[in-house]
């Protein structure tokens, strides 16, 4: 790739020319910092956490109280160790039988998570790229690590030896660095293999965080598929680098990726088909596609429907957020819960403000979302409404006395 130039971001001066890899893996790390601040001040969390995965704490924190902060500190301390032992055990992968790839141009699908990989999988059908292989971040180390040249292997050892001592020599944020650093080794195998690859095309759902971010300035051809909403507002100190094509929803969608990347060659609109799978419910259910952050909410909702009618409901967890004990509150009130890569069939589709509310319009089903709602029971006004209920009947259900 060419030399990067200088950028000025959020009136920060950050230069990003000749990183190395440790440098790029580093930067990708304080993005991450970044978006754990963002979800900080987004969803009004206290300051008693660290910079990771704030959401996920605060499930944790449900169960392990004041104990949280020593488990996690704990746990980042012991993180040094943990990397340059996984780093040591890519010397050994020569013994194992030989795993190659033949080096002619291929198309790599990396899905940000398992549900995902159809999104990703279509993506490269729109391409035009071919059957693609499957690179699951999750599974880096022993997928992609045996793939990898003997040297490459070698510089990665002695890489994350700098990134730790790097890390180590900054004045704050160390714990939280250390705590997001639990991957570092993937990065840096993905960083060397995708410049190995310089004719291959990589292609991941990851918008704006790490996997994402390091292909951006490692690979010589990546396009991005978006997979939810964006959000246009996190203060990232680095940019992305280059993106051949990103395919998007809309055109806002186009505008917050720029923000986030030096270049993007091509945008391209594009909404996978995806069935509605059927169920026993079906149109008359309501749906609700949880998420973590607004249970209180979700289960106020449910409890306040539950009150004024007997529709069947149908819950979906979020497939990577961690519930507390409140999510048996919130399963109790289901007549079906569905399995992480289910789209179920229904009458009306609720959500706080999720980005599958792209899906059901498409197929013509309502939607609500709770988060512009006025009141609990104007969402549940309004989701009854479209399953042709009472709406005058159940106005009177939520009047009190002298109304």
């Amino acid at each position: 790739m060419g030399p990067r130039q200088s950028e000025e971001i959020e009136g920060r001066f950050v230069p990003t020319n000749s990183w190395s890899d440790y440098d790029l893996v580093l930067h990708a790390l304080r993005n991450e910092l970044d978006l754990d601040k963002r979800d900080r001040e987004k969803f009004s969390i206290g300051v008693a956490y660290f910079d990771y995965k704030v959401l996920k704490q605060v499930a944790l924190r449900k169960r392990l109280g004041f104990l949280t902060s020593g488990f996690l500190w704990l746990i980042a301390v012991s993180i040094p160790a943990f990397l340059i032992s996984k780093a040591a055990l890519l010397c050994f992968f020569p013994l194992l039988p030989a795993k190659r790839v033949a080096f002619c141009r291929a198309a790599w699908a990396v899905p940000s998570t398992s549900t995902n990989e159809i999104l990703v999988r279509s993506a490269v059908a729109k391409l035009g790229a071919g059957e693609p292989k499957v690179i699951n971040p999750n599974k880096i180390f022993v997928g992609v690590g045996p793939l990898m040249r003997q040297r490459d292997r070698l510089f990665v050892i002695c890489d994350v030896v700098r990134l730790l001592h790097r890390i180590l020599s900054l004045n704050s944020d160390r714990i939280s660095l250390f705590l997001h650093a639990r991957d570092a080794i993937e990065l840096l195998i993905l960083v060397k293999f995708a410049k190995s690859r310089e004719s291959d095309l990589f292609v991941t759902d990851c918008h704006y965080q790490r996997w994402s971010f390091v292909l951006s300035h490692a690979a010589q051809r990546i396009s991005l598929v978006q997979h939810g909403r964006l959000d246009p507002d996190i203060p990232f100190r680095y940019r992305g680098g280059s993106v051949c094509k990103a395919l998007v929803r809309d055109k806002d969608s186009a505008d917050v990726f720029r923000r986030y990347y030096e270049k993007i060659g091509e945008f391209m609109v594009h909404s996978p088909y995806e069935v509605l799978e059927a169920n026993r419910h079906g149109a008359n259910a309501v749906f609700l596609a949880s998420s973590f952050p607004s249970l209180d909410l979700e289960i106020s909702f449910l409890i306040a429907l539950r009150a004024v009618s007997t529709c069947p409901v149908i819950i979906k967890l979020h497939p990577v957020h961690r519930y507390d004990s409140r999510k048996a509150d919130l399963i109790s009130v289901a007549d079906y819960v569905c399995r992480p890569d289910e789209n179920p069939d229904c009458g009306v589709f609720v959500s706080h403000s999720s980005s599958m509310e792209l899906l059901y319009g498409h197929w013509g089903i309502p939607t609500v979302s709770l988060s512009s709602e006025c009141t609990i029971e104007a969402a549940v006004v309004r989701t009854l409404s479209y399953l042709n209920k009472s709406v005058v009947a159940l106005k009177s259900d939520f009047s009190g006395p002298g109304d």
